[in-house]
């Protein structure tokens, strides 16, 4: 049985002489051997990885990223001109409280900043990452 832990004070006392140090950054086989308790002299050693890179990200991947985000500011940008419309209005206050448009945009607007600083981040992420 093989159990991980980063904790090993939680192990029993008992058990402890049977831990084995899996080593991040090394082969799935080379921590297989050392589990199994293979002698360290048949172990060959691998370089630690010092670096790790994300994984290459599709262009059409941040490409549909890129549409939703001309599509939430071309929605973000009506909304905010509805909104001086509805504020600049002659009639004032009385109209924006009876304003079933103000309500619609009050619930939206947020939703759609909130969805575009999200999309934002991601394509920014995944900027450094695009296959070639």
């Amino acid at each position: 049985m093989v159990r991980y832990t980063a904790l090993p004070e939680r192990v029993p006392r008992s058990r402890r002489h049977t831990m084995v140090e899996v080593v991040p950054g090394r082969s799935a086989i080379e921590n297989a051997r050392r589990l199994s308790g293979e002698p360290d002299d048949l172990l060959v050693e691998e370089p630690i990885a010092t670096e790790r890179r994300p994984a290459p990200v599709p262009v059409e991947r941040i490409r549909t990223i890129d549409a939703r985000i001309r599509e939430l500011e071309i929605a973000i940008a009506r909304d905010q001109e509805a909104l001086k419309s509805l504020i600049s209005h002659p009639e004032g206050a009385g109209r924006l409280r009876e304003s079933p448009e103000l309500a619609r945009i009050g619930e939206r607007l947020p939703e759609l900043q909130a969805e575009l600083r999200a999309l934002r981040r991601q394509r920014d992420r995944l900027s450094g990452a695009v296959a070639p």
